[in-house]
């Protein structure tokens, strides 16, 4: 069973079925590492704010700490682990006409 669409190619990020999300949400909520709720939560998050072609999150990490009730240093730690288990990828991006180091594109990633 498809999540996104019926029509989605196969091997697309769309055809992520719901036993893969599940077993996702589980694999986190069984992390004590991890401090599971928290996990749970701003993957909850990430996949609800994704956009449903491309997969990119529309947020960044202070609006899912703001979001969540959490310091932005344990969402690091949580992405980090998101990544870490190939749910979801990141990379960064230099915004036009400022310093620094960017932005940092979050993506959930093709199963």
């Amino acid at each position: 069973m498809a999540l996104i669409s019926p029509k989605a190619a196969p091997g697309s990020w769309q055809t992520i079925e719901v036993y893969d999300m599940w077993s996702a949400i589980e694999s986190l909520a069984s992390s004590r590492d991890l401090g599971s709720l928290a996990a749970v939560r701003v993957w909850s998050l990430l996949w609800l704010f994704r956009d449903p072609w491309s997969g990119e999150v529309g947020l960044t990490r202070e609006d899912i700490a703001s979001t969540i009730g959490l310091t932005t240093r344990r969402v690091s730690r949580i992405l980090t682990a998101l990544r870490q288990r190939q749910l979801i990828t990141t990379r960064r991006e230099r915004l036009p006409h400022t310093r620094g180091p960017g932005q940092v594109i979050i993506t959930i990633a093709a199963k």
